[in-house]
């Protein structure tokens, strides 16, 4: 058996944390409406990298390049973790 599942709101915090990890932005400053390569200095590679990040982080099976195409906002990488995870976007607990 498995430790508690992590809250949505859990798993949003921290993607937002590792979003701000990786372009030195605090997570405090990071909302899921900003866009990544608008708003935020990413660039396609980090991308990927993030896919990377957040597989190790959570466990996920690899994230294609097909989802990291269409990823465009924090809030569709967060989706795209709970949909992983097997959590409905809206779900909390």
């Amino acid at each position: 058996m498995r430790g508690a599942e992590p809250s949505a709101a859990e798993v949003c915090g921290r993607v937002q944390l590792k979003i701000g990890q990786m372009v030195s932005v605090p997570a405090s400053g990071i909302s899921s409406e900003m866009t990544l390569q608008g708003d935020l200095p990413f660039d396609s590679l980090q991308l990927f990298e993030l896919a990377a990040e957040l597989e190790d982080e959570f466990g996920l099976p690899e994230i294609d390049e097909d989802d990291v195409a269409g990823i465009e906002t924090v809030g569709d990488v967060e989706r795209r973790v709970l949909e992983l995870l097997g959590r409905p976007a809206g779900a909390d607990g």
